[in-house]
């Protein structure tokens, strides 16, 4: 009978322990597969190298675009991946980030997400997110804003939109600011 007893206790017992020590090593062999996938000397993004991958490898590529431990370029890497992860946990990700002034370079690829992925989607919220950040102190920053907001004035006419674009272009007086925001060629000729 008491050994009946102790079977009943320790089966629950083994599988709290062992579960949960199963869970944690796949997590970290994905962990692990997902970041050889980012490594490499000359890396270049191939969206068929993490076809393979788990459905919710987004979650791995958050952490890892998170984890300070982590060198810049595999957290930038991380976030470029995510491009083939169109749901709203990234773009919740993306959102959040791109209003981040802690970390610039990350702001700047967080924007880039927000408009190469979600811009067909969510223009509104992204229009929202980013118009505010025209006036941001980092040039990169203003001109990949503009780029997206011009994308989206586009596609959905807004006076409002228009209004802070050109008060934005007025404001520039660099000629490379001009044509790296999108509002003038190389040659100099002005866009509309």
């Amino acid at each position: 009978m008491r050994q009946i007893e102790m079977r009943r206790f320790i089966l629950p017992v083994l599988l709290c322990v062992i579960v949960p020590l199963q869970a944690s090593q796949d997590i970290a062999a994905e962990k692990a597969q997902v970041l050889r996938l980012l490594s490499g000397y000359e890396w270049q993004f191939s969206p068929e190298r993490f076809q393979s991958l788990a459905a919710d490898t987004y979650l791995t590529l958050i952490d890892i675009a998170q984890d300070d431990s982590m060198v810049a370029y595999t957290r930038g890497r991380a976030m470029v991946a995510l491009s083939l992860y169109k749901n709203d946990v990234v773009f919740a990700y993306f959102k959040e980030t791109s209003s981040d002034e802690r970390r610039p370079s990350e702001q700047r690829r967080a924007v880039e997400g927000l408009c190469e992925i979600f811009l067909d989607s969510k223009a509104p919220s992204i229009k929202n997110t980013l118009s505010p950040m025209l006036n941001s102190d980092d040039v990169h920053l203003r001109t990949k804003v503009a780029r997206c907001l011009a994308s989206i004035l586009r596609d959905s006419p807004d006076k409002k939109l228009a209004g802070r674009l050109a008060a934005y272009r007025d404001s520039i007086e660099e000629s490379w600011e001009l044509e790296a925001a999108g509002f003038q060629t190389a040659t100099g000729e002005q866009r509309q």
